[in-house]
């Protein structure tokens, strides 16, 4: 796989809405267009260069990499859909029920 198409492959997973990509939106609130830009050039683009290499010539490291994602993904998934939606009272109101 040639860089161009791997940065582009990187560029639209970080651009897909999930829980990771919320997070560093509100993170990102206070900085500039131009600082986002060049936050994700230091980072993408090394990462991008390093990586696909790296992955390539050593294919049990990709199975390894692609394993931890789903299952990261996956206890994410889990997190978000197993909420806890009973209601919480102070100290103070212990003896109230509802």
């Amino acid at each position: 796989m040639s860089f161009l198409p791997f940065a582009l492959s990187v560029f639209a997973l970080l651009i897909l809405p999930d829980p990771t990509n919320a997070v560093l939106a509100m993170g990102s609130q206070g900085i500039s267009f131009a600082r986002a830009l060049a936050l994700v050039a230091a980072v993408v683009l090394p990462v991008a260069g390093l990586a696909g290499p790296f992955l390539k010539a050593h294919p049990a490291v990709s199975e390894a990499v692609k394993l931890i994602s789903a299952t990261w993904v996956l206890y994410l998934a889990l997190k978000l859909r197993v909420v806890d939606v009973r209601p919480r009272f102070s100290s103070s109101a212990r003896g109230m029920s509802l």
